[in-house]
């Protein structure tokens, strides 16, 4: 590993487009430098940095990077590129710069170096709700690294989860493999030994709690362990022994989340929070308003004439104000029992007028008030529903008043919609075969790994030999006649790559790839060619 002190000057050119002006932070693995893009005329980037990577890790971090770009959340900064330098040995990830003072500096400024449980909750909302948009990616993806350091607040854009240096796909049949780097106080004791899970990011979420509400960093996981195998007896600190006017369910939700097993913690980020909510003390407490700088505004940034991002890149979207996310929840309960008036007082109109005409399954409610969960494409509106008033058309037709037998029922038109639903081919977790490129006449070893399926769409990761494309993440779709087609993003100049194929009886799957631009296939541009590949393990991850 090179020393910090190979990192670069003030006023090195990267890329020969991003200008170093400052370095907000460094460590032994790297930097984060302040950039500004030399094309675009003030537009100014985080860009992280990580010195020597082995090639192992650096392949790996190039392809998440890919992963990050993907991302669309108002309390993340969105990523832009990943890119290597070898000659240097260096990787880096172009980012939004966010602007602010982080929640560790904010909390050393508080009374007793403590946020009350109000002004806590408020603040980790947004956070929260990242993480579980993280989560909720196919596959997931980890951030492994929550603390009040990586937490930016700002009164225009709202609190910020950065740093994304160690975040991770999780890969159900894998063990963490990218460049393992620990937070004391913070990081879960599966990062000191196996492999991690969504779980661990609950307990940095919770070890963040944790001090913002006590004002007391936790007691590293890694010590807690050997005190108790050494001593039978846990080091941390109860919440409720430093802070004792705190909720006892708040401060058993926290106390769960840091969990020394991992299958001790909450099942989700979600779980967690609802029971870090349960009291309802902190709704009468006052707002809390964060003292930091205004952001610096950034444009958009255009594409670079010999990369190929997955997607069009924009600045990210404003934040909205961090109480939204409670206000939002508590009008949508209140919004349950007028909803629920609403609907019998149509039923009943509807059996007076003329049969139940005006009521359909669309007015159902489902889901949990969450819309991020919804899976039925159903959702629970946040208005009166519309389709509960009747067309303008209709109502010359309700003063016609029907015999007083009312017509039979129209019969079963609304159980059929249940039996039209497609089925779509099984996907294994994990294909091998070969791949041939027909332009260069080469063959050679293709696998499909980490395979994920829900419905129709399906995601993982693409592996080639031979040095035709090494390895990056896919994503597409299944049909109900056994067809299928996904596009895989690459990491460096390259094209995109569009298999198209079908399942075959026994299981496999083959087909054509292509270089896809502009939506079709550029046989000039790149390579083309043929596939086939063979499941490998038993077991699917179909839904």
């Amino acid at each position: 590993m090179q020393d910090v002190h190979t990192l670069l000057p003030i006023g090195s050119i990267i890329r020969d487009r991003y200008e170093v002006e400052a370095i907000p932070g460094k460590g032994g693995f790297g930097a984060v430098y302040l950039v500004r893009d030399l094309r675009v005329k003030g537009n100014q980037f985080a860009l992280k940095e990580v010195i020597d990577p082995s090639k192992k890790d650096r392949m790996h971090m190039l392809f998440e990077g890919e992963i990050l770009k993907q991302l669309d959340h108002p309390a993340l900064p969105r990523v832009y590129r990943a890119f290597d330098d070898e000659a240097q040995q260096r990787v880096y990830l172009l980012m939004d710069y966010i602007e602010g003072p982080n929640l560790e500096r904010l909390r050393q400024q508080q009374p007793n170096k403590r946020f009350s449980l109000a002004e806590t909750l408020r603040l980790m909302a947004p956070i929260v709700d990242a993480v579980s948009y993280l989560h909720s990616q196919q596959p997931p993806v980890l951030h492994r690294d929550i603390k009040p350091a990586n937490i930016i607040s700002s009164t225009d854009d709202g609190p910020v989860l950065v740093d994304f240096g160690i975040a991770k796909e999780y890969d159900l049949d894998a063990t963490t493999t990218a460049v393992r780097r620990l937070s004391p106080n913070y990081s879960a004791p599966e990062q000191y030994t196996q492999g991690t899970n969504p779980r661990t990011d609950i307990y940095g979420l919770a070890a963040t709690c944790y001090v913002l509400l006590t004002g007391t960093a936790p007691v590293d996981a890694f010590y807690r362990m050997t005190t108790i195998a050494n001593q039978g007896t846990d080091p941390l600190v109860p919440v409720r022994q430093l802070v004792p006017e705190l909720p006892l369910i708040v401060a058993q939700a926290i106390e769960r989340g840091m969990a020394l097993s991992i299958d001790d913690r909450f099942p989700t980020v979600q779980a967690f929070w609802d029971a870090l909510q349960s009291d309802p003390s902190y709704y009468m407490q006052e707002p809390f308003t964060s003292r930091s700088m205004a952001p610096v505004p950034i444009t958009p940034l255009p594409d670079e004439p010999t990369y190929k991002p997955s997607s069009s890149v924009s600045h990210m979207q404003t934040a909205p104000a961090v109480n939204v996310y409670r206000q939002e929840k508590r009008s949508r309960r209140r919004l349950i029992p007028i909803l629920l008036a609403l609907i019998a007082l149509v039923a009943l109109v509807g059996g007076v007028l003329y049969g139940a005409s005006f009521l359909s399954p669309h007015h159902t409610l489902s889901g949990s008030g969450t819309a991020a969960t919804a899976t039925t494409g159903q959702t629970v509106p946040t208005h009166a529903p519309q389709a509960t008033t009747p067309p303008t058309g209709a109502t010359a037709t309700v003063t016609v008043r029907p015999s007083p037998t009312l017509p039979p029922r129209p019969s079963p038109t609304l159980p059929s919609r249940a039996t039209t639903a497609p089925t779509y081919p099984v996907i294994q977790s994990t294909y091998s075969g070969t791949i041939h490129n027909s332009s260069a006449n080469i063959n050679g070893n293709m696998s499909l790994t980490s395979m994920r399926q829900q419905g129709a769409n399906i995601s993982g990761t693409l592996a080639l030999s031979n040095g035709l494309y090494a390895q990056a993440y896919l994503t597409g779709t299944v049909a109900s006649n056994d067809t299928l087609s996904f596009i895989v993003t690459p990491y460096t100049q390259y094209l995109p790559l569009l298999f198209q194929g079908q399942m075959n009886s026994n299981g496999s799957l083959s087909g054509t790839y292509c270089s896809e631009q502009n939506n079709q296939c550029d046989y000039a541009g790149g390579g083309y060619g043929t596939w086939q590949v063979s499941p490998t393990a038993s077991g699917s991850y179909g839904s």
